[in-house]
């Protein structure tokens, strides 16, 4: 039996680290936990009316608001009972455990005959920890550790085919669940059916391309029938790619003229260079060409963040790009086998010094993440957090808001996306009306809500007769809120609100947070 002592080191130290992040987050939280994101309150949100039936954030209206297809039904069997807040961060526990467990099993035949490999292998699954965000994707409460596993499993499935040990069952599996954890999976997916016809095997191939298909399919024809669109809003309204056929080629040059999509796009070229020295070693270039056509494909297509170095701004963890970092980093690390032996066995200090360094010098970010997680959590405690508490505790009436997530969350009051990731009617209005405030005001009469709470700096145009009467400041700095700054405007039934706030304020942990204006 191989040894995991590298498995079984490098996940106490992940556990060590969660325990010590979730221990912070609860001491600067007032004892509370809470994810880094609101997003994870969309999911919880829509997690919770699936349990009862219904796909959307509000009874009897459909709402497309998940970007993942199966991560709210995962969610859902423990939606209704007190413990379900807490399923998403333990669930992605479990899947970074197996994430190392797979990353071990790679490495373990890859490295198969190196001399005193476990200290080499315990190295390398360590530094990944801080590398690949492991840690902050827990906090998130979001599907992308389970996406990183899934398409490291793939990964896993190619390598097991190339050493001659092809599993049908494992591949056809991670290609599966990998395109409906995520749209972005699709690129992996994708690359490794492809890879798979070119190994001559057809059957695996053809199951996995059918049940993607079919899976897709239906969703997306789940999704025309109940508000004809073929792709969830949330999707659509990150990205106009679908429908302007130039839109890929711009994004990319966008994307490639900032630090971190200036980085893909040389691990990209350096991938290219390594298959042309190795011509002749198809486990090579197969493995060049999977992470050169994943880049490229996300580069068009996926999220890259536009600002900050490579070491500072924390944007959204980087969630929607590290299931390319990670894989592209495994499979930088099995391109360099020979060099990382021969270091290994020339000076194994030197070797782990060297390691060390250059995981400090290309994952400066992710490392700070680190540094960052608590105070994450404690933003989206001081904002979204409070915002719910005030709206289903104290005014308990209909809101409309721009942040859908908490607010929406164990709500039974109707919530209002104003940013339009409940609707694609409100997402179009939106979008065509640019500096103006008549659809805003429209939709607020037309559900006969009073109160409106949005950051000011989205919507710069707000109808004249909305009355701000308190702002909601965040008293630490901020990592993973959008704005610093949250507004409530009374659009009737002034006196009655600001009653209503003041009886928030007087309860609020820190009362300077909340500035009544009136």
């Amino acid at each position: 039996m191989n040894n995991r002592i590298p498995f079984y080191v490098s996940s106490l130290l992940l556990l060590l680290l969660t325990a010590a992040e979730f221990a912070a987050i609860l001491r600067m939280n007032n004892g509370m936990f809470v994810y880094t994101l609101d997003d994870a309150y969309i999911h919880l949100s829509l997690a919770e009316n699936i349990a009862l039936g219904h796909y959307g954030i509000n009874p009897g209206e459909f709402a497309s608001v998940a970007s993942s297809i199966l991560w709210p039904f995962l969610l859902a069997p423990f939606a209704l009972f007190s413990f379900g807040t807490y399923i998403p961060f333990v669930l992605n526990i479990i899947f970074e455990i197996a994430t190392l467990y797979v990353l071990w099993n790679i490495f373990d035949r890859v490295f198969t005959n190196m001399k005193q490999k476990e200290l080499f292998i315990s190295v390398l699954l360590v530094l990944l920890i801080p590398a690949a965000g492991m840690v902050g994707l827990i906090f998130t409460g979001m599907e992308h550790s389970l996406q990183v596993l899934a398409v490291i499993t793939i990964l896993y499935s190619i390598i097991k085919e190339l050493y001659g040990e092809f599993d049908p069952w494992l591949t056809a599996a991670s290609i599966i669940i990998a395109s409906i954890v995520r749209y972005e999976d699709l690129s992996v997916s994708l690359f490794a059916i492809a890879f798979l016809f070119v190994r001559g095997r057809k059957t695996a191939a053809l199951v996995s391309l059918g049940s993607v298909i079919i899976l897709l399919s239906s969703f997306s024809l789940f999704l025309y029938l109940n508000e004809g669109s073929f792709l969830p809003t949330s999707v659509v309204a990150k990205l106009g790619s679908f429908r302007n056929p130039v839109a890929p080629l711009s994004q990319f040059v966008a994307a490639i003229h900032t630090s971190f999509g200036m980085l893909y796009g040389m691990l990209a070229l350096i991938l290219v260079l390594i298959a042309i020295i190795n011509r002749k070693d198809f486990s090579a270039i197969a493995l060049c060409a999977g992470g050169v056509f994943i880049t490229l494909l996300h580069l068009a297509y996926g999220k890259v963040q536009y600002f900050g170095n490579l070491s500072v701004e924390f944007g959204y963890f980087f969630r929607y790009e590290m299931y390319l970092w990670t894989i592209l980093l495994v499979i930088l690390i099995i391109l360099a086998k020979n060099i990382f032996i021969r270091m290994y066995l020339y000076s194994r200090i030197l070797f782990i010094v060297l390691l060390i360094v250059a995981e400090i010098v290309l994952c400066g970010r992710n490392n700070a993440i680190l540094s960052s997680i608590s105070n994450g959590s404690n933003n989206i405690f001081e904002q979204q957090l409070q915002m719910h508490t005030f709206v289903t505790h104290f005014y308990q009436k209909p809101v409309a808001v721009n942040d859908i997530g908490y607010v929406s969350y164990k709500n039974s009051n109707y919530v209002l996306d104003l940013w339009g990731l409940t609707s694609k009617n409100i997402l179009r209005m939106r979008k065509s009306n640019p500096g103006k405030n008549e659809w805003m005001d429209s939709l607020v009469t037309e559900k006969n809500i009073s109160l409106v709470i949005i950051y000011d700096v989205w919507f710069t145009n707000h109808p004249a007769h909305w009355k701000k009467v308190a702002e909601l400041t965040l008293t630490k700095p901020n990592i993973t809120a959008s704005e610093n700054v949250v507004s409530f405007y009374a659009v009737n039934n002034t006196e009655e609100t600001i009653q209503k706030i003041r009886a928030f304020r007087n309860e609020m942990p820190f009362k300077e947070m909340l500035h009544i204006l009136q």
